[in-house]
C-alpha cells in the first residue's frame, strides 16, 4: 500500500535539497521542516485550525457520543470524549489531483502514481460500466454526472471485439 513509503521530513528535505533553485544545506532544510511540523503539532494540541497553503486545512474536533443504538455499548457514567482530525483540501489541489488521475488513466496508469486503484475499486468501475480506455474528456472535472453518462455511452458504442480485448487486458493486470 502507498502508506509504507510515506513522505517523511527527511525525504522531503532531500527533495528540496536536490531542486535546482535550492541554496540551503539538507540538514538546515530538515531542521526547518521539523520546526514547522512541531508548530503544527502544538497548534493541533491547542485545538487551533491549521491552514497549509496550496494544500488545505487541518481542523481538530472534540467529539462526544451521547448514546449508541446498542445499550451494551454505552458506558456507565457516560461515554468518553475523544478527538478527531478533519482534513479538507483546497479547490486547486482537488482539481489538479482529479486532472492527474484522468490523465494517468488515459496513459494506462490506474490511479495516482503511488496510489493505484484497489481490486475492489476496479470491480466497482466495471460494474457501473466504466471503461478504463475512455477516460479522455475533461467534462468529468466540471460535470461528473454528465461525464459518467458520456462514459457509459462510449462503452456502449465500443464493438464487442474491443470490449473482449479490454477485459482480457484487465484480467491480466489484476489477477
Amino acid at each position: 500500500m502507498a502508506y509504507k513509503n510515506a513522505l517523511s521530513a527527511g525525504k522531503m528535505a532531500a527533495r528540496i535539497y536536490n531542486r535546482e533553485d535550492n541554496i540551503y544545506e539538507q540538514s538546515i532544510i530538515k531542521e526547518i521542516l521539523g520546526m514547522y511540523a512541531n508548530e503544527i503539532y502544538k497548534a493541533m494540541l491547542d485545538g487551533e485550525r491549521v491552514q497549509i497553503s496550496k494544500l488545505g486545512t487541518i481542523t481538530p474536533e472534540v467529539k462526544t457520543r451521547e448514546a449508541f443504538n446498542l445499550p451494551s455499548c454505552n458506558r456507565e457514567g457516560g461515554n468518553p470524549l475523544f478527538t478527531k482530525i478533519r482534513m479538507s483540501r483546497n479547490h486547486a489541489i482537488k482539481e489538479n489531483m482529479d486532472r492527474q488521475l484522468l490523465q494517468n488513466m488515459d496513459n494506462g496508469i490506474y490511479g495516482l502514481a503511488k496510489t493505484p486503484f484497489s481490486r475492489k475499486q476496479m470491480d466497482i468501475m466495471k460494474k457501473y460500466g466504466y471503461s478504463l480506455s475512455c477516460f479522455n474528456d475533461d467534462t468529468s472535472l466540471k460535470y461528473p454526472a454528465i461525464s459518467h453518462s458520456l462514459r457509459n455511452k462510449k462503452v456502449q458504442s465500443l464493438d464487442n471485439s474491443v470490449k473482449t480485448l479490454h477485459l482480457l487486458v484487465m484480467r491480466l493486470l489484476f489477477s
